[in-house]
């Protein structure tokens, strides 16, 4: 068996041809990539996030690698639990928002707009502002950042700030606990937290990482099933909310979120998941 990761495939030894991939072990012994099973939950290493300048030699280098990649991904003959191609589509939070509707999942409506007085009325005046692409960057200093989930008033002055970038905007619910919900192939894990003592985004609460515990919401999992297969990924990673009133809101979809941070019970039985099926090809 043939194992690597984003970190070390950014320094592999491979040789592409018109016969396939081949990966060079430090035996110098080829291995060629055909007919197995792969998962894409990272597709390049975590430091090429750093800023580079496009036109520099670090810049010309890190778009070699990054494309070299993309191809190796197109032409290994790899099975892989999420394609690439679905992976980037189903990122797309308006993508993941037609698909609930298509499927019947409840979600907050949700509307992608870059001046406040576009708002709809219907959405009251307690409002939560998401962004649209990526939640992270860096600052000039090189500190990382992430730019989590805000609940605003609707006559909040930070709303006029949206003509700098396009945002998302959706009426406030009114949670009673927050539900991560992972799914592997046809299966999925729930685990919930308690919304008090939290933030509206989660993320932002350290204590909130560690204060999952198991759920035996089997109409969530049925219906978060549904929508990755809706999405075409094998794996997901979804945050959804229950109000007070017990009802399930889905939130959002990553294809390749974390999932390690929950109950060892829970986390244990979707790493093993995830094994079975890239052993099983």
């Amino acid at each position: 068996m043939l194992l690597f990761d984003a970190e070390s495939l950014g320094k592999a030894d491979f040789l592409l041809d018109g016969s396939g991939v081949r990966f060079f072990g430090s035996t110098g012994e080829p291995t060629l990539l055909s007919g197995c099973r792969g998962w894409l939950r990272r597709l390049a290493p975590e430091s090429w996030r750093d800023r580079v300048v496009s036109d520099s030699h670090d810049g010309v280098v890190q778009q070699a690698w990054t494309a070299a990649i993309a191809v190796l991904v197109e032409l290994a003959g790899v099975s892989w639990l999420s394609e690439l191609n679905q992976i980037f589509v189903a990122e797309d939070k308006l993508v993941q928002s037609r698909a609930c509707r298509e499927t019947g999942v409840n979600t907050p409506p949700t509307v992608l707009l870059t001046r406040r007085e576009r708002i709809p009325p219907e959405f009251g005046d307690r409002l939560i502002v998401k962004p649209f692409a990526a939640g992270h960057y860096r600052t000039e200093d090189g500190d990382a950042r992430v730019v989590f989930a805000t609940p605003m008033d609707r006559d909040d002055p930070r709303l006029d700030l949206l003509s700098g970038a396009p945002f998302l905007v959706q009426p406030e619910l009114d949670a009673r606990s927050h539900l991560r919900v992972v799914t592997v192939g046809g299966d999925a894990w729930v685990s919930e937290l308690d919304s008090d003592e939290v933030s509206v985004d989660w993320r932002a609460t350290a204590s909130a990482h560690s204060s999952f515990h198991p759920s035996t919401n089997h109409e969530v999992a049925v219906q978060a099933a549904d929508l990755a297969a809706a999405l075409g990924v094998g794996y997901s990673s979804q945050d959804w909310l229950v109000d007070r009133s017990g009802a399930a809101h889905f939130l959002d979809l990553n294809p390749a979120g974390q999932w390690l941070f929950l109950p060892r019970q829970v986390s244990e039985r979707i790493t093993l998941a995830i094994a079975e099926w890239l052993v099983d090809g």
